[in-house]
């Protein structure tokens, strides 16, 4: 039959055909939005016109096909099989080779990957079942016959890897191709238009954000001795807390990825897996190139067993490339060359980790060689067990004031590229998009609520559509921007378009909001992230029940919910889920409160799976409730207290803290009693409690310390990172007293706070009279430069800014006294500038793309220690070099030409390390015999043959090349040492 008698066969009420064709409609649209990408990136340069004659063949070889029961069990219902035979049908443009090459690619393209989904869909059709059964039983009486036949001629043999393993590579560049295609995409947050949601291409978008790489329960470790350690070109440099995102998983094979909603961790891992397929990692992360991602978001086996092996490419969300070589995964598993990322432990019900936690064991048992990646929201509880089973904790770190600033620049420039050509109505004319865009960075700029909320991906996505379409009244915190969100999505974007509504669905907001309410508070209560469309099909048949206006039927209300209201959404057929969970944890928490389930939220209130629906329900409370809710927290808390469970009492006074940012009214015995518990709070003992405690805002402030000589160094250093991710207006008042302290722990850490703030503005206001450690600091970026004359304290700095490239040295005048430099410069490199720092200049290390220029002003230098030249020409005068810098204790000279003269190294008679990287000149070592307290020398790249005899009674060390031929040295009587590279 044709579909439309098929339907009218099936289903005999009208009102069921319609639902049946919207499910194919639905279909033929996931379809079309997998196989656009594919079909523009494979064959970009196609004309329109071609490509429209190769789509229309294909819809014609489907038309002319048979599509019988026959047909279809005949190549049972392997879709290799079907394209094969309805290739026999193709129409005469095909056949005759009247569609041009490329075309013709297109065509065989279209049609193997529509065969694929055709025969999905076949799969899922109720009949199928019963005619496949019917199947079944023709053909085993047909297998019985011949079964003893067919036993008698297999031979004895062992079993081995399935011949699928021929098909490995060819499915692999497949799979590869969809995972580039399919999650290069991200949807623009909080512009959703009439049946088309605009999205961006990640990999374009994306924003390598930064993360902190120590342990959030590890113990700040006291480094004391650094004061002391030399520092300089002869240090290694220490490891960074934080560093950027790729730089953070660079060398780990097992990662627990964390960050608070909306920090990216879901994007992140799209980004991973599309970079490791498209092999661009770089430095670190070189070795991802070419990995097999594997992508899984746990809320999808919330109901199920976890996956394992070809099981990966079978659940719904996964990209479905054509049928899978039988064991392919596990084989891609076995070499060591899968990359799992799973997502969302933070979305299971706690009872259910304890699956996820033997799954993930099991998979680094079996394969011990590859790489998993894990994400969750914040969890000492999850934290502790993957720790202990050897996972690196790396954490987002909340955006800086440049990254914001990119972020904008990104989300704008998307929407533009997005919709352009399209008729879409956007909340603003798009003329005026740049306008709006330069509004909103001079609103971050003058507005520090602003700027301090907009701190994470999310939030800063939800800023930038609301700036299009309120402009003025930018919220002040968080509750107040996800209800203006709402209000964007459900009451204003229809309005302002003037957008019809198909059908007979008319909702008004309130009615929207209370329906999306009871889906989400069903989820919460069930600890899921989505349900199926039967289940939210049920929930809003009970919500209906109780709302006499709304006399549409639950079918229609979840159709015009999932098209019109922009918050959810039905990720793969059947399933339903919110846009981003933290739109579902705010409309949950409401319809608590108006439930009045308070008791509800203090039984949970220890799980960290209800722990933002508490913090949003404190907002949507009453006076009365909120007063309920936050004691009964408090008391929980005390109740543990008795029962000696310090770690849960810790939790609940932190949230009941928490509670405090978007508490509106309280009674002041509650007050009392919170800020009684952020007493005992104060100060955080690590990062989990900096995070929490960061989001109390001002009631924070009037129980912090005015300075912090009664704290340890581990607790002066975390207060000090509370304070500076607080979202208060006198963060840098509080700072600037804290700033004070000259304990080189706490200044190091004032000074890494800097990135959260506009630099210029932090050094005015916070690092002006800092003491820095010893009037000194060290500086890794070149943003820093044009701000350091500002730090009234600052004697020398140590600048270490390679491998980022100067374009000249002038750049340093304004400080006034430069301690050591680490650049590269651009072209030639001029160092008269630096001339006026030759008091103080102690290390000098310089790369250039040229070379040198007025080298002989170095002979000034008399208090250079350290000295580094590496120019890309070469260097062919060394007579800067003589007793003026006698005091060099190391120098490293990089291409030293054939023509220059060495002998000058002779009267540096402090010199300990030398190098002569690619050295062309005459190297007569007997000059270096005056050199007593010489221990290294760097003779890589030199000339082969060396007559290294001047230096047998030496004790130092050589290091060489492989074909280095040395003579005049007896090795046995000899104390050198000798190091081949």
């Amino acid at each position: 039959m044709g579909l439309a008698e098929l339907v009218a066969y099936r289903y005999p009420v009208l009102r069921h055909q319609r639902e049946f064709r919207r499910k194919i409609e639905e279909i033929e649209e996931q379809v079309a939005d997998r196989l656009q990408p594919l079909c523009e990136n494979e064959f970009p340069g196609l004309p329109e016109n071609e490509r429209e004659a190769a789509t229309l063949a294909v819809a014609d070889a489907l038309e002319r096909a048979e599509l019988t029961d026959a047909m279809i069990f005949r190549v049972d219902l392997n879709p290799i099989g079907l394209a094969r035979e309805i290739r026999e049908h193709a129409p005469q443009t095909v056949r005759n080779g009247d569609l041009s090459e490329p075309a013709s690619n297109l065509f065989d393209l279209l049609l193997d990957q529509v065969c694929y989904y055709l025969a999905h869909l076949i799969r899922d059709l109720p009949e199928f079942d019963a005619r496949a059964s019917v199947e079944m039983l023709s053909r085993l009486s047909g297998i019985a016959g011949q079964l003893g036949e067919l036993l008698e001629r297999l031979p004895v043999t062992e079993l081995t890897t399935s011949s699928s393993e021929d098909q490995d590579d060819e499915f692999r560049d497949g799979y590869f191709e969809l995972v580039s295609n399919l999650y290069d995409r991200l949807e623009i947050l909080g512009i959703t238009t009439n049946y088309y949601e605009p999205t961006m291409t990640l990999t374009v978008a994306y924003l390598s954000l930064t993360a902190s790489t120590a342990s959030k329960s590890h113990e700040f470790k006291q480094a004391k001795d650094k004061a002391e350690a030399p520092v300089g070109l002869g240090t290694g440099e220490r490891e960074l807390d934080v560093v950027r995102v790729a730089d953070a998983l660079g060398g780990k094979r097992l990662v627990l990825l964390q960050g608070d909603a909306g920090a990216g961790k879901s994007t992140l891992l799209q980004w991973i897996a599309i970079t490791a397929v498209r092999r661009r990692f770089v430095g670190r992360l070189s070795d991802w190139n070419g990995r097999v991602p594997f992508l899984v978001r746990l809320r999808d086996f919330s109901e199920n067993r976890l996956p394992n092996g070809d099981e990966f490419l079978l659940h719904a969300n996964a990209p479905q490339w054509g049928p899978v070589p039988e064991g392919w995964v596990d084989r891609v598993a076995a070499s060591g060359q899968a990359l799992f990322l799973i997502d969302g432990v933070d979305e299971l019900p706690e009872h259910e980790r304890a699956k996820v936690r033997e799954w993930l064991r099991g998979l680094c048992v079996r394969f011990p060689e590859c790489l998993i990646v894990v994400t969750s929201r914040p969890s000492e509880r999850t934290e502790r067990w993957l720790v202990a089973d050897k996972f690196h904790p790396v954490t987002l770190e909340p955006m800086n004031p440049q990254d914001v600033r990119i972020f904008i620049e990104r989300w704008h420039n998307a929407l533009l590229d997005s919709t352009a050509g399209r008729d879409i109505a956007l909340p603003c004319p798009r003329e005026d998009v740049p306008v709006h865009q330069r509004s909103l960075l001079l609103h971050l700029d003058s507005r520090p609520h602003l700027r301090a909320l907009a701190r994470n991906p999310l939030l800063c996505a939800m800023i930038c559509a609301l700036n299009l379409d309120r402009r003025a009244n930018l919220p002040r915190d968080r509750m107040t921007l996800y209800e203006a969100a709402l209000d964007m999505l459900l009451e204003r974007r229809d309005a302002d378009k003037k957008v019809r509504v198909d059908g007979d669905t008319q909702l008004s907001a309130v009615e929207k909001r209370a329906m999306l309410r009871a889906l989400a508070w069903w989820l919460n209560e069930n600890g899921r992230a989505e349900m199926s469309r039967e289940e939210a099909i049920h929930q809003l048949r009970l919500k209906i029940g109780t709302m006499p206006g709304v006399t549409q039927a639950p079918e229609e209300v979840l159709r015009h919910l999932l098209e019109r209201s922009g918050l959810i959404r039905q990720p793969v057929i059947g399933r339903i889920d919110f846009v981003h969970r933290t739109f579902q944890e705010f409309l949950a928490a409401k319809e608590v409160v108006e439930r009045d389930s308070i008791d509800l939220l203090i039984n949970n209130a220890s799980s960290d799976l209800w722990r933002e629906t508490v913090l949003m329900a404190c907002s949507h409370a009453t006076a009365v409730q909120r007063d309920r809710l936050l004691n009964g927290i408090v008391n929980r808390a005390y109740d543990f207290y008795r029962e000696e469970d310090g770690q849960s009492r810790h939790r609940l006074m932190l949230l009941a803290a928490s509670c405090l940012e978007s508490a509106l009214e309280l009674s002041a015995e509650t007050i009392e009693r919170v800020e009684a518990c952020l007493h005992e709070l104060l100060p955080p003992t690590s990062s989990d409690e900096v995070s929490a405690l960061a989001t109390v805002g001002r009631p924070l402030f009037r129980v912090l310390p005015s300075d912090l000589s009664d704290l340890s160094d581990v607790q002066a250093v975390f207060l000090v990172r509370t304070v500076a991710l607080s979202n208060d207006i006198d963060v840098l008042r509080v700072l600037a007293q804290y700033a004070r302290d000259r304990r080189w722990e706490v200044q190091e850490e004032i000074v890494a706070c800097a990135r959260y703030f506009d630099l210029g503005d932090y050094c005015d206001r916070v690092l002006r009279d800092a003491p820095l450690f010893d009037n000194r600091m060290e500086i890794r970026s070149m943003d820093w430069v044009g701000h350091l004359y500002k730090l009234r304290k600052l004697e020398s700095v140590e600048i270490k800014i390679y491998p980022e490239k100067v374009d000249d040295l002038r750049s340093f005048r304004r400080i006034r006294a430069l301690h050591g430099l680490l650049a590269h410069v651009v072209g030639a490199c001029d160092v008269t500038p630096l001339w006026e720092h030759r008091n103080h200049l102690r290390y000098l290390n310089l790369t250039c793309d040229q070379s040198f220029v007025e080298l002989e002003t170095l002979s000034d230098f008399r208090s250079l220690r350290e000295l580094a030249l590496a120019p890309a020409s070469g260097l062919s005068d060394l007579s800067f070099l003589g007793v003026e810098l006698s005091g060099l204790t190391r120098l490293e000279l990089s291409g030293v030409e054939r023509t220059a003269d060495l002998s000058a190294i002779g009267s540096l008679v402090e010199l300990r390390r030398l190098g002569l990287k690619n050295c062309r000149a005459d190297l007569d070592l007997s000059r270096l015999e005056e050199l007593s307290k010489l221990e290294r020398i760097d003779l890589r790249g030199a000339p082969p043959e060396l007559n290294l005899g001047p230096l047998a009674d030496r004790r130092l060390r050589v290091l060489l090349d492989r074909d280095h031929q040395c003579a005049g040295l007896d090795l046995l009587g000899s104390q050198v040492e000798l190091q081949f590279f």
